[in-house]
């Protein structure tokens, strides 16, 4: 037995084209398929929100750029 990866691309019709390797000889082929949704593109949008911050910010900030002087 051996396995082989090949990516099925739908057609127009509807149908499923898979290209097998030409070293595969007249022998029986049983084909198992594995559906994999794509993964959610992730955008800077899904780091985004709120701090809650106790203090004040812009002294904090202050504090924090006078460091690299």
């Amino acid at each position: 037995m051996e396995a082989i990866k090949a990516i099925a691309k739908r057609t127009k019709s509807g149908k499923y084209k898979i290209d097998l390797p030409d070293n595969i000889l007249d022998e029986e082929v049983e084909v198992l398929l594995q559906i994999v949704k794509p993964k959610k593109k992730m955008t800077t949008t899904d780091f985004a929100g709120k701090m809650k911050w106790k203090g004040d910010a812009v002294a904090y900030q202050k504090k924090v750029r006078d460091e690299w002087n």
